[in-house]
């Protein structure tokens, strides 16, 4: 087996516990394989702003994968490595679909969360979670002028959730790439976004092969990164998408996984 120089991690459902907390053995494992000369980063859903204080809780200084990896993004120079949105005539079009659904819609541009109203529902429970308060602009949220780097719909039930992504798929399949970090999100992006494309470049950028990769993930929106990487990790509490992906299965993101994961496959080699 190729010695691991690249470990990337998800963070809801992964990294995090069920409550939303990075635990002192996680982050005391990504710590040792930074030490430990390993590259480290993470790629998620959020947005850059939202993953940021995870990156510096745990000393990560390597490039972001946000968005589900429209987005790479250097924590500390916040230079723009790679940035894949949404075209401009297509964001429109899905936007005027979900607004004569009414299904509730926000939108990510220049790393700014934007809601309809940000006392709906929905927006204040995106904020509770998140810790992200969306700018409330009314119906412009329908007639952006720049292109979103994403959109998402939060369904009130996971039937509807599955309902929504069927739609957009039958609509849009063949423009936007569609992921579900969580059970009632539904996500938008560019085509050719995914996690696995994203750490694809980043990984070719610094010359590492994907057999030298430790990747771990729980979601459908990870499947593309575990079978990318050399060593794709499925957490316990995994989606069965992720767990069909991934080569190996490790303990739940409650029982510390990652650290899990990081102390078998890389610092049991130093």
């Amino acid at each position: 087996m190729a010695k691991i120089r690249l470990v990337t991690t998800d963070l809801d459902g992964t990294l995090l516990n069920s409550e939303g907390k990075l635990s002192s053995e996680n982050k005391k494992a990504l710590q040792m394989a930074i030490e430990a000369g390993v590259i480290v980063t993470i790629s998620t859903g959020r947005m850059f702003s939202s993953t940021l204080r995870f990156a510096n809780e745990t000393g990560i200084t390597n490039p972001l994968i946000c968005y589900n990896g429209a987005l790479i993004k250097e924590p500390l120079s916040q230079r723009v490595i790679r940035h894949t949105p949404l075209r401009m005539d297509l964001a429109r079009e899905m936007l005027a679909y979900l607004k004569k659904r009414k299904a509730y819609v926000q939108s990510y541009i220049d790393d700014i969360l934007y809601v309809h109203d940000k006392e709906e529902f929905l927006a204040k429970d995106y904020e509770r979670v998140y810790g992200i308060r969306g700018a409330a602009i009314g119906d412009l949220i329908y007639e952006p002028h720049i292109e979103p780097t994403k959109l998402l719909s939060m369904a009130s039930s996971l039937e509807d959730a599955h309902l929504l992504s069927n739609e957009l798929r039958e609509r849009f399949g063949d423009a936007i790439y569609i992921a579900r970090s969580s059970a009632e999100f539904v996500e938008m992006m560019d085509i050719s976004v995914n996690k696995g494309v994203a750490l694809k470049a980043l990984a070719e950028s610094m010359g590492i092969a994907p057999d030298e990769i430790l990747a771990l993930g729980d979601g459908e929106n990870d499947v593309e990164m575990l079978r990318y990487a050399g060593i794709g990790c499925a957490v316990n509490n995994a989606c069965t998408a992720a767990k069909a992906a991934a080569r190996e299965e490790v303990p739940s993101n409650d029982e510390n996984g990652v650290a899990w994961a990081v102390q078998q496959f890389i610092l049991s080699d130093h």
